[in-house]
């Protein structure tokens, strides 16, 4: 299978996003639906500097008034920002098909359920968690908090996703974007590209996916 963005965009948005706030350029990434930005959400989060990110590391618990909620074990935030002991969670959807409003809603957005593991765990897309959707079957959520190796950090209400240009650019002609005005804040891959730097990014392709023989790594050696 061939490499897409969709395989290594969480690392590229990790990278990119590191670089940003380095030059402390985290207001310019502004949601394309309310125009709120991430240097507004980390200021209402209490993120306190420096804001680090990392992809792929961090689980989640739900916080409920009668017992916390694990999500399925191999439920990870895209990528999460961090400063002290809150932070942001930044989801990364860079498909292109099946992404109109209806199609979105179907595949990321129906309720979370209580699984019936018999601890406490929930069933259902992390986007639904963000979005603080849960099925009848779950109590209220006070609370979501999120786990990196010994380190436990309090997500804010805001969630950041990532979607392509083309993607949005349907959802606002339809006037049909998927996701809660109050929790979601909207930014196109393509503008995080052109802060981090349109001539970069290759280098930073080639920094994520490294240039050693995959061949060999993957032992695919002739015979």
């Amino acid at each position: 299978m061939p490499l897409e963005l969709v395989h290594i965009g969480e690392d590229l948005i990790e990278k990119m996003l590191c670089e940003i706030s380095r030059q402390r350029r985290l207001a310019e990434v502004a949601c394309a639906v309310s125009g709120r930005t991430f240097a507004d959400d980390v200021c209402a989060g209490g993120l306190i500097e420096p804001q680090k990110f990392s992809a792929n590391k961090a689980s989640v618990c739900v916080q409920t008034d009668l017992g916390d909620y694990a999500c399925d074990g191999a439920q990870r935030i895209d990528v999460l920002c961090v400063g002290g002991e809150h932070g942001i969670a930044i989801e990364a959807k860079l498909g292109e098909s099946l992404m109109l409003g209806d199609q979105f809603r179907k595949r990321f957005c129906a309720p979370c359920e209580a699984s019936l593991h018999p601890n406490r765990r929930l069933r259902g897309s992390m986007i639904a968690v963000l979005e603080r959707s849960f099925h009848d079957d779950v109590p209220k959520c006070s609370k979501i908090v999120c786990r990196v190796g010994d380190r436990t950090v309090t997500l804010g209400l805001g969630w950041w996703l990532v979607v392509r240009r083309s993607v949005l650019a349907q959802w606002m002609k339809r006037q049909d974007v998927p996701v809660s005005p109050q929790f979601a804040r909207v930014v196109e891959f393509e503008s995080l590209l052109a802060l981090y730097g349109r001539d970069r990014f290759d280098a930073l392709v080639r920094e994520v996916v490294g240039e050693k023989g995959f061949a060999r790594e993957w032992r695919l050696g002739a015979g």
